[in-house]
């Protein structure tokens, strides 16, 4: 008896996983509906006034969560994108890194690199079957460090706050498939530039017809005071870029 209630249990439990995965990983109306996810390549550089440019590569992520904008599918009319989203890109530095003697030995700078950002994206606009536009804001906090060149600079803030008008124009190359259109993203700070000004553009490009792979390409820049911690120079504005190219793999709104 109690190896028939065993095995009952084992069957319901694979029958309640393979319903799960239909309905939640692989339908319309699963998870891929609420997420969309990025992995690429990136190269960034952090250029200071009097010295020279740092370089980084490596491994670029994105997650985005729709929050509202997952429940509207309407291509003639009112439109709406908005989502939380986190960013990371983890590399190593391209230059030779510095030393230094430090209490008769020789101490040398590390070569990890990262860039982060978080924040909340919102806009609306109109959609119709073979063009969309729409604009809005994006709420951001992001920081940056290329070896020990960190941006913010160390007595700064921990993270620099940014809030750039955003902008998105969509053009579907297929009246058939509404989903198969060209995205153009831009990012831009207007105004004063204490503010660590920030700007992008971005262009993704639909790999299959119902638009849940894209091909994507971005820059991305931002003004702000840099400090070396290895070198202790002190505080100095600094140009970031970055460059990056990968795969987007999820449904528009």
């Amino acid at each position: 008896m109690k190896k028939h209630f065993l095995l009952f249990t084992l069957i319901l439990a694979l029958a309640g996983t393979s319903f799960a995965q239909k309905y939640i990983y692989v339908s319309e109306d699963g998870i891929r509906k609420v997420v969309r996810a990025d992995i690429g390549y990136a190269q960034w550089t952090m250029e200071a006034g009097d010295s020279s440019i740092r370089t980084a590569q490596g491994i670029h992520l994105l997650n985005e969560i729709k929050i509202f904008s997952w429940l509207s599918e309407n291509w003639d009319g009112f439109a709406l994108h908005d989502a939380f989203y986190f960013t990371l890109d983890l590399g190593l530095m391209k230059e030779e890194a510095h030393t230094k003697f430090m209490r008769g030995a020789v101490e040398k700078e590390s070569r990890f690199c990262m860039n982060g950002a978080f924040g909340y994206l919102g806009m609306l606009g109109w959609r119709a079957q073979r063009w969309g536009a729409l604009a809005g804001m994006d709420l951001r906090v992001r920081a940056a460090r290329i070896g020990d060149l960190t941006m913010p600079n160390i007595d700064g803030p921990l993270l620099y706050l940014s809030t750039p008008l955003v902008f998105r124009a969509e053009y579907a190359m297929s009246k058939k498939y509404p989903d198969f259109r060209v995205l153009l993203t831009g990012w831009k700070t207007l105004g004063s530039t204490k503010f660590q000004p920030y700007e992008s553009l971005r262009v993704e490009f639909p790999l299959n017809k119902n638009g849940r792979f894209w091909l994507l390409a971005q820059y991305n820049g931002q003004t702000g005071l840099s400090e070396d911690a290895f070198l202790f120079t002190e505080p100095q504005e600094t140009t970031f870029k970055q460059y990056l190219v990968g795969i987007r793999v999820g449904n528009l709104p």
